[in-house]
């Protein structure tokens, strides 16, 4: 009568069972790691200015903000060098990172001074918020 049934191969069946604890674990860790990673090159961009600007180099940090013609060094050094609100940076912290329309808004804490950076998506240059 189950002359025909062919027998169960238990590598095949443990092949199986490993294939559907893989996409159980993707289908939910896939959209955490997005949640997470989504914001990473811009946040990354955000770090080197930070560390620019706690080694003092200040010429290097104007160059990771990309700035307009308008935005002399002169400025920036007002915005972001020892004299500025935040004073010399000894210790800063990324906090968060929220990502609206064309970039991203990166929150630090530069000497436990809390600070806004807009790192723009396309070319990773950064501004201040334009909200």
């Amino acid at each position: 009568m189950f002359d025909n049934v062919k027998p169960i191969d238990p590598r095949w069946e443990r092949r199986k069972k490993q294939i559907w604890i893989a996409l159980a674990i993707l289908v939910v860790v896939g959209p955490v790691m997005f949640w997470y990673l989504k914001n990473w090159p811009e946040e990354q961009t955000a770090r080197r200015f930070c560390r620019a600007l706690e080694e003092g180099n200040y010429p290097a940090a104007y160059l990771i903000w990309k700035p307009s013609r308008s935005y002399r060094n002169e400025d920036f050094l007002v915005d972001w060098g020892p004299q500025s609100e935040y004073g010399k940076i000894t210790s800063w912290s990324l906090e968060s990172s929220h990502a609206r329309g064309s970039g991203v808004i990166v929150t630090v804490k530069l000497n436990s001074k809390e600070a806004r950076i807009w790192v723009e998506k396309k070319d990773k240059s950064l501004s201040f918020p334009p909200y």
